[in-house]
């Protein structure tokens, strides 16, 4: 969508056209959305809901497949080059693989990546062998067993070892990502960096974010500050500057490198530092709510137009989006409260 004019030295909407790319009003690329395929999931993550649970969206207001399918399209035609799909737990969508297929089918070119907590992906490892992925996220909070099924309510970290077993030789790009929780798992992180090097695979520690009142604990947050510190002291880490590092993906993550063994580490700022400044994204939830920051209460209703395969409207509801965007990611709209599972992770 183009852009024209300016004020105040922001960006300002202009009229819909179809250039390739998406401008928002602070000047920001956006060229990733994350859409959730379901709001359910198999685990029940202490950070992502509350230990009552939460009440599913009926199936029938879950956006259908086809009308994914046409979503993607219309948001390659605009400019979005990387689609990431999320839960809830994705895999427990029935015929997530034959999905992922025609997305690839249809939209060749379309960049797809999936996040998952990885208990599944065994079972479907073979199924998604020769597909065409950009990447996997794979929750790893904890490697000691007890610690696991505490954090997943009942989860067994076997079935998340077997299954990254399967899939980290497939050569997609794998990450683990371990939400960081002082008095919990904060201990661990030489222990998950051991893994990580082992296995090939890159290591991610992501602040305890502060979006949802009920799981979250103040006393449980560990800063990215005390988290580089500590790295800082284990043997030959440090910074890394991306352009130096072509191999790892540009995101939220600050990278460090060891300059022994060549291993690198994420740190991700979610609340500490924002990074606000390089967010490039959109999320759809899996009821068809286009949320255009996830710290933001703002959503845009997309089920109507998805399902009349109104494009015209669909992309204006994308630049009403693109002014929505804040500059920085503060809550805005009425205050309710939304847990992480049904905003999609």
């Amino acid at each position: 969508m183009a852009r024209s004019g300016r004020k105040n030295g922001r960006l300002q909407m202009g009229e819909i056209s179809f250039q390739k790319h998406l401008i928002d009003r602070y000047g920001r690329s956006v060229d990733y959305a994350r859409i959730s395929l379901t709001d359910r999931c198999n685990y029940r993550c202490i950070y992502c809901m509350p230990e009552k649970g939460v009440e599913w969206v009926p199936h029938s207001q879950i956006i259908s497949y086809e009308e994914i399918l046409f979503l993607v399209a219309r948001m390659f035609d605009i400019g979005i080059r990387k689609v990431r799909f999320t839960g809830g737990e994705p895999f427990v969508r029935k015929g997530l693989t034959s999905f992922l297929r025609e997305v690839n089918e249809r939209i060749p070119d379309m960049k797809i990546a999936l996040t998952t907590n990885g208990a599944l992906l065994a079972k479907y490892a073979g199924e998604i062998q020769n597909m065409k992925l950009a990447g996997i996220n794979i929750s790893l909070d904890t490697l000691d067993e007890g610690k696991f099924s505490e954090i997943t309510r009942g989860g067994e970290l076997s079935e998340v070892l077997k299954g990254i077993e399967a899939v980290k030789d497939f050569g997609i790009p794998i990450k683990l990502n371990a939400v960081l929780m002082k008095g919990f798992n904060d201990l661990e992180i030489p222990d998950m960096l051991n893994y990580a090097s082992n296995k090939g695979l890159l290591l991610r520690l992501i602040e305890f974010m502060p979006l949802d009142n009920e799981v979250w604990a103040k006393d449980r947050f560990i800063s990215s500050l005390e988290v580089i510190d500590r790295i800082s002291k284990l043997d030959s880490w440090a910074p890394v500057i991306l352009n130096n590092e072509p191999s790892l993906p540009m995101g939220p993550a600050k990278y460090f490198k060891n300059s022994t063994t060549g291993q690198c580490i994420g740190i991700i700022s979610a609340v500490t530092s924002h990074y606000c400044e390089n967010c490039n994204r959109l999320r759809i939830n899996s009821s068809g709510m286009l949320r255009p920051c996830l710290f933001s209460n703002y959503n845009l209703d997309l089920r109507p137009v998805l399902i009349s395969k109104d494009s015209e409207e669909l992309f204006r509801i994308f630049s009403s989006a693109l002014d929505m965007k804040p500059e920085i990611g503060v809550k805005q709209g009425k205050d309710e409260q939304r847990h992480m599972v049904q905003i999609g992770g």
